[in-house]
């Protein structure tokens, strides 16, 4: 029995040791201690079930800086084995459980990490403590300039400037102006086609002087350039920092004229940027994310702007061992293509989808290489591929892209002898264009036929299955989906939808080719294919009072014909 009582007379001093041990502490709070922990628990507890934050980049302590609203997470091992959570007051002040308050105005969240440790380390220089960020604060930032939306923003303080404008530009626009839906929509066009057909042609639409000059004026006065492009392969955070209460983010409006350096050939990014003094070789080479599988090594060279030609050497880890040559502005690096076991320079590849037996990638000497011999290697025509419906896409080789769709549109009427009224329809015609080659299957493919295409690198061969119908719309009785029968014309096909409309204007009836989207007026000889469209409109709508002033306006020249005859006479 006496074991026993020295045994619990022991436990206790022990208890009472390990909490006199924190400076601070006594036996009397213990209950004190044991229900914050408990408070502490419930509470993490509880944001574990909340709903998910957005976080944006990863946190790096060094560089983010901590303010009101930040929450960090203080666990102190030599009293707890519990974590407290602690949020940055308005004042920009933290409350040190059981320790009292710090400011933490104007320090990272390393600054402000090693500040409460050496607290807790002046207290019991054994201390154990972690301090880590658990969740960033939401923050109020402005964004002007030459961006898609304009306007204030509510966003993590975890992200970077580059981050929160691609997220901003995102969004829906505010402004829902024809201007505005028309510029993103002609910028979501181009690069989509850039996308799939730009085949490591350099392209305009890779080169803007906001690339690297983003203008960040913060709440304190200060302002600074941010450069994303450079950020990115360098590491340096500087040069795209974490957004910041109160910043107001500066896109500035393109320069009519400003110095680039471009890199192009066989690269992962072929692109153009705009010139820094500080731009060497290797930053170059660093901005196309590195050479192709085909990159011809004994094929890099530099051209300067004064005519000089320098060739560049590659290091065994794809780095350039003269990398440290200054660029001057309009600098370029090309980096050429290996060249196939014949030697040839020009060899190429194409592409075939749909209704061929082997359909795939087939490799050509560029400009040399036929339709008939393509479809030849890819083992001929199945039964369902249907001609007339085939095309070829090539790769746009004068990618243009303009900030404002409508420089381009006056572009194409500086020389040219159309009206004005000419502008709607002319701008449909430019952004609805088709990189399409002129050639059809149909006469190609016949019997008799001598007549070929010549295919060049990055042509998309298609062959469709045929549709076997089709569809009738307008002003017909019966609108829709007709079974096609070769060899018949428009008339055939409105007579097995039902016939004309009351309101039909027969003579505006159209045929849509397939293909190429073309209008056709009909003829006796002029066959409907399948997948073809026939419209029937109604005649056009006029104002009220058209029709009597137009009778009016010819009664008025009969009558003054007839006067005049009179008169003669």
């Amino acid at each position: 029995m006496k074991i026993y009582f020295l045994a619990i007379l022991f436990l206790f001093v022990l208890e009472n040791n390990m909490f006199s041990q924190v400076k601070g502490f006594s036996p009397i709070e213990t209950d004190k201690l044991f229900q914050d922990e408990l408070s502490s628990k419930l509470s993490q507890d509880k944001s574990l079930t909340s709903d998910k934050f957005v976080f944006g980049d990863p946190v790096e302590p060094e560089f983010y800086f901590v303010g009101p609203g930040d929450i960090l997470t203080i666990q102190n091992l030599t009293a707890s084995i519990n974590s407290e959570n602690t949020a940055i007051t308005p004042e920009n002040t933290i409350l040190i459980p059981r320790i009292g308050e710090i400011s933490v105005k104007g320090l990272t969240l390393m600054q402000a990490r090693q500040k409460i440790l050496d607290l807790y380390k002046s207290r019991n220089p054994n201390a154990l403590v972690s301090i880590n960020l658990k969740l960033p604060r939401t923050i109020v930032i402005s964004v002007t300039g030459n961006v898609i939306n304009q306007g204030t923003f509510t966003l993590p303080a975890s992200f970077r400037v580059s981050t929160a404008l691609r997220l901003i530009n995102q969004a829906k626009p505010d402004n829902s102006s024809i201007s505005t839906l028309n510029l993103q929509s002609m910028k979501n066009d181009h690069q989509d086609f850039v996308s799939k057909y730009s085949f490591g042609l350099m392209t305009n639409d890779n080169s803007h002087y906001s690339m690297r000059n983003y203008n960040i004026i913060r709440m304190d006065g200060t302002s600074l350039v941010a450069d994303p492009e450079e950020a990115k392969i360098t590491g340096k955070f500087d040069l795209d920092p974490y957004i910041r209460e109160g910043d107001i983010i500066n896109i500035p409006s393109e320069p009519m004229y400003y110095s680039t350096i471009s890199i192009s050939g066989e690269v992962i990014r072929p692109i153009s940027l705009p010139y820094k003094h500080t731009d060497n070789v290797s930053k170059l080479f660093k901005f196309g994310y590195g050479i192709t599988s085909d990159a011809d090594p004994d094929n890099i060279f530099l051209y300067q702007s004064d005519g000089s030609k320098i060739k560049l050497t590659l290091n065994p880890d794809n780095s350039i061992s003269n990398g440290d040559l200054i660029l001057s502005p309009e600098s370029h690096i090309f980096i050429g293509k290996m060249k196939n076991m014949a030697g040839v320079s020009n060899a190429g590849s194409v592409k075939v989808i749909g209704e061929v037996k082997n359909p795939g990638i087939y490799q050509i000497n560029s400009g040399e290489y036929g339709l008939k011999s393509l479809i030849l290697n890819a083992g001929g025509f199945n039964e369902k591929a249907y001609l007339p419906l085939a095309y070829i896409i090539r790769k746009d080789r004068k990618l243009q892209h303009n900030e404002n769709p409508y420089w381009q549109i006056a572009e194409g009427f500086q020389y040219s002898d159309l009206k004005l009224e000419d502008t709607t329809r002319f701008y449909l015609d430019l952004k609805y264009q088709k990189s399409l080659v002129s050639c059809s299957f149909s006469e190609i493919f016949n019997q008799d036929s001598k007549s070929d295409i010549r295919l060049m690198d990055g042509d998309v061969v298609v062959v469709p299955v045929n549709p076997e119908n089709v569809f009738v719309f307008g002003q017909v009785n019966n609108p829709g989906f007709i079974p096609w029968s070769p060899n018949h014309t428009l008339e055939w096909y409105i007579e097995q939808s039902g016939g004309y409309a009351i309101n039909a204007e027969k003579s505006r009836a159209r045929i849509i080719d397939g293909r190429t989207k073309v209008w056709k007026k009909s003829s006796s000889d002029l066959y409907v294919n399948a997948g073809d469209e026939i419209y029937i409109p109604k005649p056009p709508d006029y104002p009220p009072g058209t029709d009597i002033q137009t009778y009016a306006l010819i009664a008025s020249s009969i009558t003054s014909v007839a006067v005049l005859i009179n008169i003669l006479y």
